[in-house]
């Protein structure tokens, strides 16, 4: 794909939707017609996976082209991490973001960049602390009772009032249509080189939590995870519809259609994410339109092993700015634009404890890692000293533990997933360094003064 190819991009996010339960990756039952239907038109990744199994270990490699675990806490956006809605904000784009994910919101510093920041969560999850029931049962209950007790509450009365934690994508929707409305009668894209549009669903985020799904019936579970992929599947097609028939992206747009992370549906014995590297929490669906071209062929699969951590060098790449790319970008963008994708690629997230009784985003945890190539996976529990090996050509589900079988594949995986884990520590170490020195001579000049 040439350099400068676009001049807007369109990032639609899906929280929680794992590449399997997508038809064009093999499900079985219709969930994604219209997903379906768009892929024709574009290049579908095969093997791209984040670089985390949640919102938080996700987004900050998704946004920033950075792996989870290095300059500390993943929760927030911190430098010397670089957005890539920074970056194009400079760059002159107008920046648009709506989501309703609380740890996506200001607080955690993702409106870094962004001209319009559409805030959607209800304000009862962004100001959970100053709710008259949380205080009640904070005062009375031990932190890890209050949390479960608080979140039992809150579900009944959302069942009762038909109310969700986020906004739905109906919602998101019709917020959309108000604010390109906005744009366009302000004329906020005029003088601007293009606009970089992100758009966050959450329908598919734990439905069995806000439906009538049975909790003792994993069937049920399954079919209202479904269910949610169906909604925000009709509203992307609507909603793509809507956005490429008008003017301001009609010509020269690139669209970006992937997920945060999975969900785990009892493949390995839980349910949710954010606690294990399995691929149900890691594989994620990635879409590009319109499709590469390489070498002057279409592709229509592609089937190297991308990252989303080599998602902003692309857009950088695809509009042109590849001179503007950070040194603190790690991921490849002719891993996506070329058939050869990464040789390795690495995933990684804290596994949080939960008798800290500190906010999730401030307590410590353990570090989990996972490497893989085309058809190894190594995982590493690095607190417990724990390693899962997993020929992914043969065992996709990722039921049998090789690790004894296959020596010499140990031993090299293990090498590269040491260095990557030197690498995170000593560019952390490198950027504390610096910060002191920054201090350090601040207060001389201070003295001095």
């Amino acid at each position: 794909m040439p350099s400068g190819s676009f001049k807007n991009v369109i990032l639609i996010t899906i929280d929680c939707l794992r590449a399997d339960h997508v038809n064009i990756y093999g499900y079985d039952k219709l969930t994604t017609p219209n997903l379906n239907s768009i892929a024709r038109q574009g290049t579908v990744f095969l093997k791209a996976f984040a670089n985390g199994p949640n919102t938080a270990s996700s987004f900050i490699s998704l946004f920033t082209s950075t792996y989870p675990l290095m300059y500390g806490n993943y929760y927030w956006l911190r430098e010397p991490r670089i957005p890539i809605s920074y970056l194009l904000k400079q760059a002159n784009f107008l920046t648009i973001g709506i989501h309703s994910n609380t740890y996506l919101s200001a607080f955690f510093n993702y409106d870094k960049g962004f001209d319009i920041f559409i805030d959607l969560t209800p304000k009862e999850s962004r100001e959970r602390d100053k709710e008259p029931l949380y205080r009640i049962i904070s005062k009375r209950l031990p932190f890890n009772i209050r949390r479960y007790v608080y979140n039992k509450l809150k579900n009944i009365e959302r069942r009762l009032f038909k109310s969700k934690p986020y906004a739905d994508a109906p919602t998101v929707y019709s917020q959309l249509a108000k604010v390109m409305e906005f744009v366009r009668h302000r004329s906020l894209h005029n003088n601007k080189r293009g606009i970089f549009l992100w758009v966050h669903f959450m329908d598919v985020h734990m439905p069995s939590l806000y439906t009538k799904a049975n909790k003792s019936n994993t069937w049920s579970i399954i079919d209202a995870y479904d269910q949610s992929i169906r909604v925000v599947d009709k509203v992307i097609k609507e909603m793509l519809d809507y956005l490429l028939e008008d003017k301001l992206f009609r010509d020269s747009s690139m669209v970006i259609i992937t997920a945060d992370h999975g969900q785990e549906l009892f493949d390995h014995g839980g349910q949710g994410h954010g606690h294990a590297l399995y691929d149900e929490l890691i594989r994620v669906p990635l879409i590009i339109l319109p499709a590469l071209e390489i070498n002057h062929e279409v592709i229509a699969n592609h089937c190297g092993l991308v990252q989303l951590l080599d998602v902003p060098p692309f857009i950088l790449h695809s509009l042109g700015l590849s001179q503007i790319k950070p040194k603190t970008f790690l991921g490849r963008e002719d891993a996506i634009y070329t058939q050869n994708g990464n040789e390795y690629i690495f995933s990684e997230v804290l596994l949080r404890e939960d008798v800290d009784e500190r906010p999730i985003y401030l307590r410590k945890g353990r570090p989990l890692y996972c490497i893989r190539s085309s058809k190894w996976k190594l995982i590493y529990d690095q607190h417990r000293k724990k390693f899962e090996l997993y020929n992914i050509e043969e065992d996709p589900k990722e039921r049998l533990n090789v690790l004894h079988d296959n020596p010499e594949v140990f031993d090299s995986l293990v090498k590269r997933l040491i260095e990557h884990i030197r690498f995170e520590h000593e560019e952390s170490l490198r950027i504390k360094i610096k910060a002191l020195r920054k201090t350090m001579i601040k207060h001389k000049t201070c003295d001095i003064l």
